[in-house]
């Protein structure tokens, strides 16, 4: 009888591998462990931010970007929300007297008032600011935090400034009162438009949780900074 030679190479690769196993699906990758030091609870906050348009209620100043704000402490285990912006409607506040130390200007006390009280963190923005004669964005490296660590800390930042010295600002009123030697963002720049560092560090998370505007979610620590 002839015989007949089976060409393997042409039977259907699903008739070949029908009665192999499947192979086993890669192991998951374990999720990095969070060391006691990093460990924390939630802590939140608002923001406020509050325009100045002319007298006539026109013009209003742009908020400044948020974003970096709530990245950048959202690594401390802080979470910030921002509410609906507020305008106040008037010209002379737009050039805002600006003052050299902690204690506010009376313009500024007087533009404080205007906006009503709030339990947030409150960020007026005029266009930009007047000193000793002077006036200009970059005046105080472009403005400064008032009432820093209370109930209702308030920032002073002109039209235009990089979120990251937003940040800066907003670190102040949550209670890290002093400047930062390393480089995080609680070192300033100077400058209102050259974005301060994005690093936190563990002191720099301890200190800004401090401030009473801060409510904390739980006894939990159920979040994990990232420095």
């Amino acid at each position: 009888m002839p015989r007949f030679a089976h060409d393997f190479s042409k039977v259907p690769m699903s008739a070949k591998n029908k009665d192999a196993p499947s192979p086993a699906p890669p192991p998951a990758a374990k999720a990095p462990a969070c060391d006691a030091a990093r460990q924390s609870e939630k802590w939140s906050a608002c923001i406020q931010p509050v325009v100045i348009a002319d007298d006539a209620g026109k013009n209003p100043t742009s908020a400044p970007s948020f974003a970096e704000s709530k990245s950048i402490w959202g690594k401390c285990c802080v979470d910030l929300t921002v509410n609906a912006t507020k305008t106040v409607s008037k010209t002379a506040y737009q050039t805002l007297d600006e003052s050299k130390d902690d204690t506010p200007t009376q313009e500024e006390k007087d533009l404080f008032t205007a906006a009503g009280a709030s339990a947030c963190i409150e960020i007026f923005v005029p266009a930009q600011l007047a000193q000793d004669g002077k006036t200009g964005k970059d005046l105080s490296g472009g403005g400064g935090t008032y009432d820093a660590g209370t109930a209702n800390p308030k920032i002073v930042v002109v039209e235009g400034a990089v979120g990251e010295v937003v940040a800066h600002e907003v670190g102040h009123a949550l209670g890290h009162k002093e400047h930062d030697a390393n480089a995080t963002v609680m070192k300033p720049t100077g400058h209102y438009n050259t974005p301060n560092k994005s690093d936190v560090s563990t002191d720099v998370c301890k200190k800004a949780k401090t401030g009473s505007v801060l409510a904390k979610g739980g006894a939990t620590k159920d979040c994990c900074m990232t420095f």
